[in-house]
């Protein structure tokens, strides 16, 4: 089952990975905080039903043994509210219920997200095996125009069965580069880092350890980092902690650190104490 769904025709939230994507638009995305994702999935989960701050606390921070108060978890609802109005979604998405909690809207209708399948291939291939079995008409010029048409026909068939080997070797290659591509990723330090927030500029990826969340923890939710860190085109940041030792290491790339046209620098810095 696919982890997207369309709300109300306009905008595709896709659940594993936080974005919200305008379906007539596809460069326009919004990646929300890992909080504010695990936020905006229970309120859809749970709807029409109210979601009590209670729920939400426990399931988003208190769980992973991280600290909460009322504003954090409005901040983050906040979030996800203005990530919809900037995809062109006007009305509250989100509705709070004085004391008693919050919901997803009514008038919020939810849509499962059918992925695009590209048939062209085969309809070539039908439409070779139809033109292969339109008979050749007798011209009545005797045995030699029969045996023209015979050549033609059988240059004609060996032409197309030739093109549909090579489109399927070419189908069979992009297949084996896709799937070998993702199979280099998850072997990639950094396939676990996930999107944790903004800081100064940058966009924040942590690899949420049990070392990291109790640094977090002790820092009051926070990232524990003191660094002169700024960037100047929404440059990713992929933070290392590293258990027993007073450094952090940060790797800083013009876009996913997994792709290959990527490019990265690092820096490490003494900055938490052992």
């Amino acid at each position: 089952m696919s982890s997207k769904i369309i709300l109300n025709h306009h905008v595709i939230y896709d659940k594993s990975s936080g974005s919200l994507v305008d379906i007539e638009k596809k460069h326009d995305e919004i990646v929300l905080t890992t909080p504010a994702n695990n936020c905006l999935q229970i309120l859809l989960k749970n709807k029409p039903e109210i979601t009590t701050q209670k729920e939400l606390f426990e399931e988003v921070w208190e769980k992973y043994g991280i600290p909460i108060n009322t504003n954090t978890l409005y901040q983050n609802i906040a979030m996800i509210r203005k990530a919809f109005r900037q995809l062109g979604l006007e009305e509250d998405i989100i509705v709070t219920i004085p004391r008693r909690g919050m919901l997803v809207a009514d008038t919020v209708e939810i849509t499962e997200y059918e992925e695009c399948v590209d048939n062209r291939i085969d309809n070539e291939v039908q439409m070779a095996n139809r033109t292969l079995s339109t008979p050749i008409p007798d011209d009545g010029l005797g045995d030699l125009s029969s045996h023209n048409a015979a050549f033609h026909y059988n240059f004609k068939k060996i032409s197309l069965v030739f093109t549909s080997a090579i489109l399927l070797f070419i189908v069979i290659a992009a297949v084996t580069d896709f799937i070998y591509g993702k199979y280099l990723k998850t072997q990639s330090r950094f396939y676990h880092y996930s999107y944790w927030g903004d800081y100064n500029q940058c966009q924040l990826y942590v690899y949420a350890d049990n070392y990291f969340i109790n640094k977090v923890k002790s820092n009051g939710g926070n990232i524990p980092i003191n660094a002169d860190l700024h960037c100047d085109n929404k440059e990713r940041v992929y933070i290392s902690l590293y258990t027993g030792l007073p450094r952090e290491s940060f790797i800083i790339c013009d876009g996913d650190a997994l792709d290959k046209g990527s490019n990265c620098r690092s820096r490490y810095r003494y900055f938490i104490e052992s």
